[in-house]
């Protein structure tokens, strides 16, 4: 064998594992494409929830202070019906021992 005959015996070995890596990387290329494809649909997906999301917390923040003003109206009632209760157990026990005084 001559040198030239090495030569081209090693270019073909050569050429053959090029080929071979080519197939490889489009084949990483196809996947790498489909997973770019599959999160850009993620991240549309992700952009249409993120603007309800926002839309929502707009909304929580122009009702915050009506929800403030009727939490803080049910502790003022609440209020209201524990300091009744006291006046109302305080006149009726004083009506219970006037009472029985004429027992």
């Amino acid at each position: 064998m001559t040198s030239f005959d090495e030569i081209s015996l090693m270019l073909g070995e050569v050429r053959g594992e090029l080929k071979g890596l080519g197939e490889k990387f489009d084949g990483h290329e196809k996947r790498t494409c489909r997973n770019l494809n599959t999160m850009q649909r993620r991240l549309s997906s992700l952009d249409k929830h993120l603007g309800r999301v926002v839309a929502v917390e707009a909304k929580l923040e122009e009702i915050a202070p009506i929800v403030n003003s009727v939490q803080q109206a049910r502790w003022k009632a609440a209020g209201f019906v524990a300091g009744v209760s006291l006046v109302a157990g305080g006149v009726g026990g004083a009506a219970t021992l006037f009472l029985n005084w004429f027992a």
